[in-house]
């Protein structure tokens, strides 16, 4: 007997719905399918029904799916880590222009997240870490700070910069690069 979550939905539904998040929607020809293009209609069509995904005329002979807000809120409750994923996605594209987010080394993402704070500068950043990190013995200053690329995290869609402190380490990591 296939697996069913509280919503009724099977792993592979879940599986699809997670697919649709991570590439933006779906049609005919976009470079993705689920085993078959007739298979992957059947269970857009599927989920189309329950209100979970939305189709839109895009000129292709299947048109667009994508994700209804139903469907996200289905994929928040079946797991915490797509709903740490999406609620830092909604912080990065809700923040100020031009700020970085800034989330604290920690042994998980989403307790990474829980203490994720936006930041507009390198010297805003020094202020957030000497008040975090207040047992460092090392000075924290914006010339003790090194910023790396450390790509993109497609988990939380950022373009992660790994923040360093000289004579200590990781400290944490910004959502993008700062400007400055």
């Amino acid at each position: 007997m296939a697996e069913v979550n509280k919503n009724g939905l099977g792993k592979t539904q879940l599986d699809m719905l997670n697919s649709l998040y991570r590439h933006h929607g779906w049609y005919a020809g976009c470079g993705w399918i689920w085993n078959t293009k007739s298979g992957t209609v059947r269970i857009l069509e599927a989920l189309l029904k329950r209100g979970l995904v939305a189709k839109v005329d895009n000129g292709s002979s299947t048109g667009k799916y994508t994700l209804t807000d139903a469907g996200i809120e289905v994929l928040c409750e079946d797991s915490y880590l797509f709903k740490a994923r999406y609620e830092a996605s909604l912080a990065k594209s809700k923040s100020k222009a031009g700020a970085v987010i800034f989330r604290p080394h920690r042994p998980n993402l989403e307790g990474s997240l829980e203490l994720a704070v936006e930041v507009p500068s390198k010297a805003a950043l020094v202020d957030v870490i000497k008040k975090r990190y207040s047992f460092l013995t090392v000075p924290v200053t914006v010339e003790s700070l090194e910023f790396k690329e450390y790509g993109y995290d497609e988990r939380i869609n950022w373009d992660t910069q790994v923040v360093t402190l000289k004579d200590y380490g990781v400290l944490g990591f910004t959502s993008k690069p700062f400007s400055e």
